[in-house]
């Protein structure tokens, strides 16, 4: 499921998610432990089902991997587990929401709902929301079809950042590690020993 046009510029983030007064905007919303959330669309790549991942060494376990995707290397986070929801088997309704960050990030969702158009009327502040989830990742909250029902606005660039400030340090020590391990259907194998995975960069032109 494909949500934005091709040749849109790179997701800026912060400030570019706030929407003016008056202005609508759209969210692509999903389930998490059976609360209701939504990411901009502008931020929002494409949607995919749960890709195989290669496990990254001495990461933080909300890293469930670098996957391939169309070519490009995507960090595979599980939404879950970095706001410290409880952790659950992955299903056929799983999905992964790919986020812009100038480069693309996986962010996994138990399932995808809807896309909604909201009025930047609707949108309540949420810092004295009381929620399992911090606030400070919040862009705000809408009701839903009934008075108690809640749909949590989330910065996803916020969310990648924070995490990845975190992972990319951590990562260095890819270099000195053992043996590489896939992760199928949530199980870890460890990959043939005649096979060699390999991520590839430039530098100076140079791959």
């Amino acid at each position: 499921m494909n949500v934005t046009p091709s040749q849109r510029p790179p997701f800026e983030g912060g400030g570019g998610l706030v929407q003016r007064a008056g202005e609508l905007g759209q969210y692509v919303s999903f389930f998490l432990n059976h609360e209701s959330l939504a990411f901009p669309m502008e931020a929002v790549l494409e949607i995919i089902r749960l890709p195989q991942t290669v496990a990254v060494p001495l990461t933080p376990s909300s890293l469930l991997g670098l996957s391939n995707l169309r070519g490009r290397v995507l960090p595979v986070l599980a939404l879950r587990h970095i706001l410290a929801l409880p952790e659950v088997a992955y299903e056929d309704a799983t999905r992964v929401v790919v986020i812009d960050c100038g480069y693309p990030v996986g962010l996994v969702v138990d399932c995808v709902s809807r896309v909604l158009s909201v009025s930047s009327d609707d949108v309540e502040d949420a810092s004295s929301l009381q929620t399992t989830i911090n606030t400070d990742l919040l862009l705000g909250v809408v009701r839903g079809s009934s008075e108690d029902q809640l749909i949590q606005l989330i910065d996803p660039r916020r969310v990648v950042l924070d995490e990845l400030i975190e992972v990319a340090p951590d990562a260095m020590a890819m270099r000195d590690a053992g043996a590489v391990t896939e992760r199928r259907g949530g199980a870890e194998v460890e990959a043939d020993d005649d096979t060699s995975q390999l991520v590839s960069f430039f530098i100076d032109r140079q791959e």
